[in-house]
């Protein structure tokens, strides 16, 4: 099980909480001799319970119903969290590929593929016997541009295989 900051310190908290009631109990305990206990009657004139013994008792049932509530309520906030970072990671994990996305359609726009802008279909056209004018006026470029993009290929040999 693969535990966060946060649940290791809701569980060391619990555990300093328990373990203090433990000693609180074990202190009391040794506090209250049986002894003296029984020395001292209950002036309600009931059983004979010390008062200090009986009011210990109830200071421990509650205390153990405040450990059980405070055990359960830290299981809760454990199970909460647990959730949500299990939320947080699905989202990250969108965010992540939302971004790929991004970036590769940025990519795609940043180098459109035109026909005008390969010169290989200034070459086919220069081949089919198109001036430089109307290779010009069909892929809306200047004159010079196109003069210039043959003129290369001519001086170039791998260009000129074809």
């Amino acid at each position: 099980m693969n535990l966060t900051n946060f649940e290791i310190g809701l569980i060391l908290v619990e555990g300093s909480i328990l373990v203090s009631f433990l000693l609180t109990f074990l202190y009391l305990r040794k506090r209250v001799n049986p002894e003296w206990a029984k020395r001292v009657k209950n002036p309600g004139g009931g059983k004979g319970v010390p008062i200090d013994l009986a009011r210990f008792q109830g200071l421990l049932r509650e205390t153990e119903l405040l450990s059980r509530e405070l055990s359960k309520n830290l299981e809760e906030k454990k199970e909460i969290t647990r959730r949500l970072l299990e939320r947080l990671d699905m989202k990250m994990i969108h965010l992540e590929t939302l971004m790929r996305q991004v970036k590769e359609n940025e990519k795609a726009q940043a180098r459109p593929a035109r026909e005008e802008e390969n010169p290989g279909s200034i070459l086919e056209l220069s081949r089919a016997g198109c001036e430089v004018s109307d290779i010009a006026r069909r892929l809306s470029r200047s004159k010079e541009e196109i003069q210039l993009v043959l003129d290369v290929t001519r001086l170039t040999p791998e260009f000129n295989k074809g």
